[in-house]
């Protein structure tokens, strides 16, 4: 039985949004970890979870981002 075509590209959304989302963590971490503007530090791995979700959702615009810089 074939994969429906949904589960398909859920499962390539998923998997370029984790490629992206792991190269901004390895280009521009430095940047994304000072941006994050916490008073507590034992939030921060909350927050870098929480962005790393929201990242890959939305990595069409983060690598648009990414390839205007170059």
């Amino acid at each position: 039985m074939l994969a429906s075509p949904l589960l398909v590209m859920t499962i390539a959304w998923l998997c370029v949004g984790l490629f992206t989302t792991t190269l901004a963590w390895v280009h521009n971490g430095d940047d994304i970890e000072m941006n994050i503007l916490l008073e507590d530090e034992g939030d921060r791995p909350a927050v870098r979870s929480v962005l790393a979700v929201v990242f890959v959702m939305a990595w069409p615009i983060l690598l648009a981002e990414l390839l205007k810089k170059r």
